[in-house]
């Protein structure tokens, strides 16, 4: 009988424990960067943002826990080891906030072009604990920025812009679509407005052929017409 009684009070003992550790851990405001695949990766090229020397990267932090009631300072840091970007080509805010009465909230990480090389570069940043925050999920706890300067296809020009509006990519057709229209990409707009940019695009090169005047052409750098499948 004494044996039972031991082994229940070990029980209960066990029991209370784990709901302190529970109430405890549900206490703590966690942060983590949200995502499908358990890591965020974001890929920038520069020679998609022309005339730029500076871009802003948005990263997404999702809260676990309560709700902040006033903004609250959080850490991240450069993982040093497996980063290859150079110091001085980007920045990360020194106090980044989270603000109050959100669930998430945005850190922007800056970069810069003035001395990219032609190649390809990785910052990874990881969230750390500090007073107000720790870090959450164990395969979100990190993301990576892969940048560089080197002429490539967004990859927002997928199979369906290639096949409906814009048609096969060249650097030549980017650059005139930027030029006539203003725009860099067509992702997050609606098939309307992607459909009126197209045919904008492609007026402006039917008109560019019809002035008698080569210079003004606009087409393949290989002299040959181009073609924008969108009507």
């Amino acid at each position: 009988m004494k044996k039972y009684i031991i082994i229940l009070c070990l029980i209960i003992a066990t029991i209370s424990c784990s709901k302190e550790d529970v109430e405890r851990f549900s206490s703590q405001r966690q942060l983590f960067f949200p995502n499908e695949n358990g890591q965020d990766t974001v890929n920038i090229s520069f020679s998609h943002y022309p005339g730029q020397n500076t871009v802003k990267v948005p990263f997404v932090l999702s809260l676990i826990g309560p709700t902040p009631s006033e903004d609250l300072e959080y850490k991240v840091s450069v993982v040093d080891s497996l980063t290859t970007a150079i110091t001085g080509d980007y920045e990360l805010p020194t106090s980044p906030i989270f603000r109050k009465e959100r669930t998430s909230d945005t850190l922007w990480i800056t970069l810069h072009k003035e001395k990219l090389e032609e190649k390809s570069y990785l910052l990874k940043i990881q969230i750390e604990g500090n007073s107000n925050f720790i870090a959450g999920y164990h395969d979100k706890q990190q993301a990576q920025l892969r940048y560089n300067n080197i002429i490539s296809c967004p990859l927002w020009w997928d199979e369906v812009i290639e096949t409906e509006y814009l048609g096969i990519y060249s650097k030549e057709k980017y650059d005139a679509f930027i030029l006539v229209t203003g725009e860099v990409s067509l992702e997050n707009k609606e098939p309307w407005e992607k459909r009126e940019l197209c045919l904008q695009l492609k007026k402006a090169i039917e008109a560019s052929l019809a002035d008698d005047d080569p210079n003004n052409d606009i087409k393949e750098a290989n002299g040959s017409p181009m073609i924008i499948p969108c009507y």
